[in-house]
């Protein structure tokens, strides 16, 4: 989940530089918080995505250095948050105890954005350091250090301000250095950059770029030259020199880039080249895996007897697919064949309008009132801040249901196993993305570049969506954990990874998120 939303819960309290210094994991006998209010350079996770981020959840484009955010003070977390921050960071304390490093940072990370505090910053910050993560570590770490002290603070606050100063010295001399060169082309030619997938501008492409330990690609486009790759691992604390010649031509060109046998590289990853695979397989660049099994969803207008569903809803033909990736995240492997009947997903994501209306009749309860919450001034953008369980109750109302995360990852996927709901393209303007916390959502159904074959729209983008599922394992399927699922990016989504139609992430019921909001399902009319 390298990405920003595994950082969401940070939205309860927007993305200020505003901390609560509360005595919250040292026992009941501490002092009630104070409220501080920390420099404009405070940065606040969103869980991983990514909840998650994703999801809390990456600098815009990782969990790496993220921008400083502007301040807005918050009122001060509920009763209901400590409690939970609590709960999370307990979970996170006994995963880092038994070295399942990956879950422990999805768990300090959603107690921290929900509850900054010196301590559970510093356990995040060892956290990210174990999974070789230094800049985000750091960052963390130059995060609790510039958090006011206050007055007779508990004793563990003050060891996680010590603990993040000396090793935040640690961390800036273990980070490695790129530097990167480009000749071949006169001066003034237009060309784009990428580090590790991820576009920065020519013009300071020739920077020094600070990078975590390990292997690094960065590719160099320019029109009427060939695409060159130049790939390099970096040890720790190491200052690494790459260069670049661009030539004239139309094929692909690769520089320090070896793909297995029969494959070429597109610029991110060795593909196929015609590799010749089992009935059944394909090659992924490195072996032949699992086809996705295909479905052939019946045409409405050519099928007779077609099921069909009620207006705002679209038919989304059952089968038997691939669900998640052989290439991502432990939480997403191993792909695995499921099997789902057709049904009939709501084309948008619920609106505030439509909430408040059950809410008004008490079916639904009231969405939570963050100053980043949808309210009545935003009545055509989506609902959010709702929990799982008011959620479930709208769709009830109307006589639907929460989708389950098959259905929902078939709506958004595909029988292809499209990477986006759109396709394969990167996202750009198809989907409501990297917004700040001043422009919050879009308006429900706005980007139509984004829909799905079948016409669903912000299946990704805008805000993520609850599923009824439990969070369980793929390895095993009776490892389940409790909470629900939750689905798709947001709008505050900073990294393509957050987006993808295979990426998971799981929260508590209660959970009521300015990034969190639904839509709903139903079974499709008889023909």
């Amino acid at each position: 989940m390298n990405d920003r939303h595994v950082v969401p819960v940070c939205l309860f309290v927007g993305r200020p530089s505003c901390l609560w210094v509360l005595s919250l994991f040292v026992g009941s006998a501490c002092g009630k918080g104070v409220l501080v209010v920390n420099s404009s350079s405070m940065k606040l996770f969103v869980l991983r995505s990514a909840l998650a981020v994703g999801a809390l959840l990456s600098a815009r484009g990782g969990f790496a250095a993220q921008p400083a955010p502007r301040v807005a003070v918050s009122s001060e977390p509920s009763a209901s948050d400590k409690e939970t921050a609590r709960a999370l960071f307990e979970a996170g304390d006994k995963a880092f105890k038994e070295k399942n490093f990956t879950a422990a940072r999805k768990d300090f990370e959603a107690a921290y954005a929900l509850v900054p505090v010196p301590s559970t910053g510093a356990a995040l910050g060892r956290t990210l350091a174990e999974l070789g993560l230094f800049l985000e570590s750091r960052d963390v770490y130059l995060a609790v250090q510039r958090m006011p002290a206050t007055k007779n603070e508990p004793a563990p606050f003050t060891k996680a301000r010590k603990e993040a100063a000396e090793r935040s010295k640690d961390l800036a001399k273990r980070i490695a250095t790129l530097r990167l060169s480009i000749e071949g082309a006169p001066a003034g030619t237009p060309m784009q950059v990428f580090f590790d997938g991820d576009e920065v501008p020519a013009v300071a492409a020739s920077l020094p770029r600070k990078v975590d330990p390990g292997r690094h690609a960065i590719v160099v486009k320019a029109p009427g030259y060939v695409d060159q790759v130049v790939t390099a691992t970096v040890g720790e604390g190491a200052t690494t020199e790459l260069s670049v010649t661009l030539t004239k031509g139309g094929s692909a060109s690769v520089v320090g880039v070896v793909c297995p046998a029969s494959t070429l590289w597109d610029g991110k990853n060795c593909v196929s080249a015609n590799v010749a695979c089992p009935a059944g397989s394909k090659w992924s660049g490195q072996a032949c895996v699992p086809n996705e099994v295909p479905i052939a969803p019946p045409d409405p207008m050519k099928t007779a007897g077609v099921p069909s569903c009620a207006a705002g809803s679209a038919l989304i033909a059952g089968g038997t697919y691939s669900m998640g990736s052989a290439e991502a995240g432990d939480d997403e492997r191993p792909a695995h064949p499921v099997t789902v009947g057709a049904f009939c997903m709501d084309r948008t994501e619920v609106s505030v309008e439509a909430f408040a209306k059950c809410a008004a009749s008490g079916k639904c309860g009231e969405a939570g009132s963050d100053p980043a919450c949808n309210g009545s001034s935003r009545p055509s953008h989506p609902a959010n801040c709702v929990s799982a369980r008011q959620a479930a109750d709208y769709c009830g109302t109307v006589g639907k249901r929460l989708p389950t995360e098959e259905e929902w990852e078939l709506a958004a996927r595909g029988p292809a196993g499209r990477k986006y709901p759109w396709g394969d393209a990167v996202p750009s303007a198809q989907v409501c993305w990297q917004r700040e916390k001043s422009e919050g959502t879009c308006e429900v159904g706005a980007f139509q570049a984004g829909a799905s074959p079948e016409g669903v729209l912000d299946l990704t983008g805008n805000v993520l969506e609850w599923t009824s599922s439990k969070p369980c394992s793929y390895a095993d399927a009776n490892l389940c954990k409790e909470g629900r699922v939750v689905r798709g990016g947001s709008w505050y989504a900073a990294q393509p990874s957050g987006l993808r139609t295979t990426r998971r992430w799981d929260w508590p019921e209660f959970a009521r998120l300015p990034i969190l909001g639904f839509r709903c399902v139903a079974a499709p009319k008889s023909p």
